[in-house]
């Protein structure tokens, strides 16, 4: 009974600690790496009120997941496709290891800097989160909204086999970032890495796991902070991709530092297979509201730089990607067309379009509402299965096709 309690007792733990309501929403706003609050002066009031709606809505849905859902669904059983098949791993900059993408300072199941990435995955911190899901709990409250979270009626005993290694790994070399987007949890950054990077020698050392072990179906240098501005990053990813060659390696940017002649070149020259770039918007001021210190026209720039590049050299790789958030002010019908326009005519592979709960006072309530949103457009002849959530829908845009639907 009383692990039965545990989650309605975590709800109120909250409100007693020293982050109730009134206070946490008062606390000054903590300076972040580079210190550059110009673009920035008030950002306190709005992440704080995010991250505290999002606590309390996860503690409230994993209560329900708990006291309604399961007594009403006994055939039910409550499944984590990451903690069982090592679908997703993510590993910060100071050598912490988590389950989940996002930094919710829950948990940290092992660091690197003093253990092998397979004796954490098979260590206490991971068996721990299997006994709970083996006993149908939820042992955080994030799992009431994650992706790998299933809920499986009549499941055969092998959904509880673990897998050897992980088949995705995040790895986040550095925390520094040259941007404040909106919600990203910078403090929380600061308090819980403080300027710690992974060193060389640990980064190898995991790559060389991944090596060993070739159950990685992809591993991607991302994180709370700016992969590009990490200078070894492109000796990381020749590294593994010479002795791995069949793992998909990409990288996800805000695409500023590419805005560089010599950035590009040297990611030329690696084997990397996929770039990501988070552009939310079509004009500064759109994109500015998220991506606060960020510059479109670089951003823009650098995808066009990459692309031309690539292309005069005459190679097929790396898979150029344009992720592009919706948000309440940039996902008019007039933006997106714009949008899916200056993808088309700066040559990018791929435009993904995708909803997003955060902020919880940006969120563009009809594009989250709809089932279709989620969406991708196809353009070029470099052929790639790139589909991250397996569910998007996908337009392959053609030449001859005068107005591309939205």
């Amino acid at each position: 009974m009383i692990l039965q309690l545990r989650p309605v007792h975590h709800l109120f733990q909250f409100f007693l600690e020293k982050r109730a309501i009134i206070l946490y929403l008062r606390k000054p706003h903590r300076p972040t790496y580079h210190g550059k609050m110009k673009n920035n002066p008030n950002p306190g009031i709005t992440y704080r009120f995010n991250v505290l709606f999002r606590i309390v809505a996860k503690e409230l849905l994993r209560a329900f997941y708990h006291f309604v859902y399961r007594p009403l669904r006994p055939s039910v059983r409550f499944h984590c496709r990451n903690i069982f098949e090592g679908r997703n791993a993510l590993i910060f900059a100071n050598g912490e290891v988590t389950c989940v993408c996002a930094d919710h300072g829950l948990i940290n199941l092992g660091n690197v800097n003093d253990s092998s990435v397979e004796d954490i995955w098979k260590g206490k911190g991971f068996e721990d989160l299997r006994k709970s899901f083996r006993n149908n709990r939820l042992p955080l409250r994030h799992c009431a909204v994650c992706f790998a979270f299933e809920k499986i009626k009549k499941p055969s005993d092998d959904i509880y086999d673990i897998t050897p290694f992980f088949w995705n790994t995040h790895i986040e070399t550095t925390p520094v970032c040259n941007l404040e987007c909106a919600i990203c949890r910078r403090d929380e950054v600061e308090k819980h890495r403080g300027n710690a990077r992974l060193s060389p020698d640990t980064v190898y050392r995991m790559l060389d796991e991944i090596i060993k072990h070739k159950t990685n179906k992809f591993v991607l240098f991302f994180g709370f902070g700016e992969p590009f501005l990490d200078k070894n990053i492109y000796d990381y990813v020749s590294y593994l991709k010479e002795r791995f060659p069949e793992v998909i390696v990409s990288i996800s940017t805000n695409g500023i530092p590419l805005d560089n002649e010599n950035n590009v070149e040297k990611l030329l020259n690696t084997p990397l297979d996929i770039v990501l770039f988070s552009v939310d918007g079509i004009t500064q001021e759109e994109y500015v509201k998220y991506r606060k210190g960020g510059d479109l026209k670089r951003a823009l720039s650098a995808m066009e730089r990459l692309v031309n590049k690539r292309q005069t050299k005459g190679l097929a790789h790396p898979y150029i990607v344009w992720q592009y958030l919706y948000f309440r002010w940039n996902d008019s019908d007039k933006s997106l067309r714009a949008t899916v326009n200056h993808a088309r005519k700066i040559g990018v592979d791929l435009l993904h379009f995708l909803p997003t709960r955060t902020p919880i006072t940006g969120i563009s309530w009809k594009n989250v509402l709809r089932r279709d949103s989620n969406v991708m457009y196809k353009f070029g002849s470099i052929d790639h299965d790139y589909n991250p959530h397996g569910r998007s829908r996908v337009i392959q845009v053609t030449d001859d096709m005068e107005e591309i639907p939205l």
